[in-house]
């Protein structure tokens, strides 16, 4: 026997059946009324726009409306943007029968004033009701029903919607893979359940350690807190503290099983917004990658490998007052130890602003602390060191923190006992330039003009940055002032047979520069020797290490030349024309497996005023130049150029002329130097990279060097720079240096009056991603770039 409620429902069952197949005027972007039946239900598409202008009239008013389910799986009804005078609002969604499936007053966040989650087995007509939780209320909100992120959602530019599992967004596990996102503002006209919450997932490709990274968080945030959630959606509690440095939150999550997990992102204060950044890092034996200094180390699990007896260069980070950290920046390493022998772990090198208490400790391979120091007696010096025996083998850890609110960089190092420890660069080593060597005041050498045909051995090593051991290479700028005559200078390895090439040619009377890498001879040292008298300055930028460089350094040799047919036609290069230049297999330089090349070009007796071009072979000919020269006078231009794919090289001057080539040395294609094609990123007479107008006399012009020509935006310390002085109204010269500290003392072009002057330099980047260049004169300023030295 049938109930009444029985007999109902079969009623509205059949009145439901019956409209849908006469139909309802379908508008998905209004709430027509009356909606307040399953029978009158108003259609929405399923998708993030929804209906945007829904009502909730008189006392008593409710609204039905129906989406059609394509596919099986979860779907979220979304009541969002609620008139704050109608508070707190209800769903109740429907099956295609019309049997309900429970009501929900509650579970939104942010804009969103309720998020249901309805679990969808079969495709159909699915029906829900949207009404107040309190008598006498009225209001507009929006209403939409959102697919699940497996099923076709979409997000907007910050990640939005999210506000749940069903809805989160993919984060994939990497360093690099961080998203900027925000917890959203509740305006005060929006009935929110509670402030946002942004929901997120990420495939663990294995079993392992992954750590939910929030850092970079707005600092009217504050605290932030992190919710993990297994593949079944259960929690595995709630963290609201343990970050360092610019992470506000550094959550370990154990994964036991492949699969997909998700996490919870939320401020820890009522009312707070803001933005922030997020990421999941893998742990250090699952591949792990760190910047130049070992970031992000910020726990056991992110430990950063140490190997034995190196001392490796690394950095508290400073914590901007924009940014919510939890504490200040600490270090991890890692280091293995075979039990038994005794190790010690010491920082050194300390920076000036690490003048509080640092604090190292070293923990074994069980996780138990072995030692801890926190005394400083000397600051700038070795500060703390801890000397163990491994008991358990293995590997063991070290965390280095400094006192509140400091940063600075300084050196760690791992060893066994009795093992020195040594400096291992990695790769180029960019340096602010430094003055090595003035004959007119005895820096570097006696004071005294050079003699022609004179030479003199100067001290390297050990000077300007560069280390006395350890270094095989180094970049000079070599300056000759007021020569007696017109002439050239050599350089060439102290030790070594003298050289028969020219780095550097001038004329009469004129101070000129060029660059060159020069490999370091005996005792550190390089010869200079020059064919007119004439007074040397020479500028040190960087040097290239023995073991961790990438760069070949070569005695300097002759490959081309066009006035006695060396590698080239026996006849002068025509005006426009181009020279194709072979140079893998010859003067030292392998036949293959090579990236770029140093080369040292000379144009010689050029029949006008102009400049000449090098680039890659197989590319167009770029818009920039290599070198430039006056009206039959050779000058030598140091280049740093990329090798095209069939071994050479391509040269073309404005006018005709006879050029020299010398081979100084080479980067392999797996190099952290990268050789690019050519590219204009300065020029004032033009506005590239500056403003319209000749530069002032005595001026500093700073200009981007990272995210232009062909540089990636990140991960570059240094470039390959070309810069002109063009039109200068008087005699002078230009200093070329990283932006971020002071103008030193060294020049880089060294110019006439009028005309334009240029020289090659293998410049360090500064912090903000520029470099600094400054005219003594009145000039145009023009820089392109060749290339640049990956951190790592």
């Amino acid at each position: 026997m049938r109930t009444r409620q029985d007999l109902a429902r079969i009623i509205t069952v059949v009145v439901v059946l019956v409209v849908t197949a006469v139909g309802v005027a379908p508008n998905a972007w209004a709430e027509p009324e009356p909606n307040d039946t399953l029978a009158a239900a108003t259609p929405t598409s399923v998708g993030v726009s929804g209906i945007p202008d829904a009502t909730i009239h008189a006392s008593g008013d409710v609204d039905f409306y129906r989406f059609e389910a394509s596919q099986a799986g979860t779907y979220t009804i979304d009541v969002y943007d609620v008139a704050a005078a109608m508070g707190a609002m209800c769903v109740i969604p429907y099956r295609t029968d019309g049997t309900s499936m429970g009501i929900d007053c509650s579970g939104g966040n942010g804009r969103s004033n309720v998020l249901r989650t309805v679990e969808i087995s079969l495709p159909g007509t699915y029906y829900f009701r949207v009404s107040t939780n309190y008598t006498g209320r009225s209001g507009t909100y929006k209403i939409r029903v959102l697919p699940s992120y497996s099923q076709g959602l979409t997000w907007d530019a910050l990640g939005e919607p999210n506000g749940s599992i069903a809805l989160s967004e993919q984060i994939t596990v990497g360093t690099t893979s961080g998203r900027s996102r925000a917890i959203d503002p509740v305006p005060s006209s929006v009935a929110a359940a509670s402030d946002d919450k942004d929901f997120y997932r990420f495939e663990a490709s294995q079993a392992g350690t992954y750590t939910i990274d929030v850092y970079d968080v707005a600092a009217a945030m504050g605290a932030m807190c992190v919710i993990p959630y297994r593949t079944d959606g259960t929690s595995m509690g709630i963290d609201c503290s343990g970050g360092n440095g610019r992470s506000n939150v550094l959550r370990t999550v154990e994964i036991s099983l492949p699969g997909t997990y998700y996490f919870r992102v939320s401020t820890n204060y009522t009312g707070r917004s803001g933005t922030y950044k997020i990421r999941v890092l893998p742990s250090y034996s699952q591949g792990l990658t760190w910047d130049a200094l070992g970031e992000p180390n910020g726990t056991w699990d992110l430990a950063r490998s140490l190997a034995l007896a190196e001392n490796h260069v690394a950095a508290i980070d400073a914590v901007p007052s924009t940014v919510a950290a939890s504490d200040d920046d600490i270090d991890w390493y890692r280091f293995q130890t075979a039990a038994g022998s005794d190790y010690s772990v010491t920082t050194s090198s300390l920076a000036s602003t690490l003048s509080g208490s640092p604090y190292l400790t070293v923990l074994d391979s069980a996780g138990s602390p072995v030692g801890a120091s926190s005394s400083c007696a000397t600051p700038w010096g070795i500060c703390n060191s801890i000397t163990f025996n491994s008991s358990l083998g293995g590997t063991y850890y070290a965390s280095f923190r400094a006192g509140s609110n400091e940063s600075g960089s300084y050196t760690v190092c791992a060893t066994r006992s009795g093992t020195p420890c040594a400096t291992r660069y990695n790769g180029y080593q960019p340096l602010t330039p430094a003055r090595i060597l003035d004959t007119r005041t005895g820096l570097g050498a006696p004071k005294a003009v050079l003699a022609p045909g004179q030479s003199l051995a100067l001290q390297v090593g050990g000077r300007g940055g560069v280390p006395a051991a350890g270094a095989a290479a180094v970049v000079l700028n070599v300056t000759a002032v007021s020569p007696g005559a017109a002439g050239y200078v050599s350089v060439f390895p102290t030790g070594a047979a003298a050289s028969t090439v020219s780095n550097l040619n001038f004329p009469a009377g004129v101070t000129i520069a060029n660059q060159a890498i020069v490999k370091l001879g005996t005792g550190g040292k390089v010869t200079l020797t020059s064919s007119a008298k004439t007074n040397l300055l020479v500028d040190v930028g960087g040097f290239y290490p023995t073991t961790g460089g990438t760069f070949t350094a070569l005695n300097p040799t002759r490959i081309v030349d066009t006035r006695s047919g060396l590698g080239a036609p026996q006849t002068r290069v025509n005006a426009g024309g181009t020279l194709a230049i072979q140079v893998l297999g010859r003067g030292g330089v392998p036949s293959s497996g090579v990236g770029s090349v140093a080369l040292n070009v000379t144009t010689i007796a050029p029949a006008a005023g102009g400049y000449a071009t090098v680039w890659p072979s197989g590319l167009p000919m770029p818009s920039t130049s290599s070198t430039n020269f006056r009206a039959r006078t050779t000058v030598a231009a140091f280049v740093l150029v990329k090798v095209g794919a069939d071994g050479r090289v391509l040269y073309s001057p404005s006018t005709s002329a006879d050029v020299a080539i010398d081979v100084a040395g080479w980067f392999p294609t797996a190099s952290d130097f990268v050789g690019t094609s050519p590219a204009r990123i300065l020029d004032s007479r033009s506005g590239v990279g500056t403003t319209v107008g000749a530069v002032p006399g005595g001026s500093v012009v700073t200009f981007k060097v990272l995210g232009v020509g062909g540089v990636p935006t990140t991960g570059v310390k240094a470039v390959s720079l070309n810069v002109t002085a063009a039109g200068p109204t008087a005699t002078g010269w230009l200093t070329t240096y990283p932006s971020d500290v002071a103008r030193p003392s060294t020049s880089t072009v060294n110019y006439l009056r009028g005309g334009a002057t240029s020289n090659s330099i293998l410049v360090k980047v500064g912090a903000d991603g520029r470099v600094a260049l400054y005219t003594s004169a009145t000039s145009n300023l023009i820089a392109d770039i060749s290339g640049y030295v990956k951190t790592s």
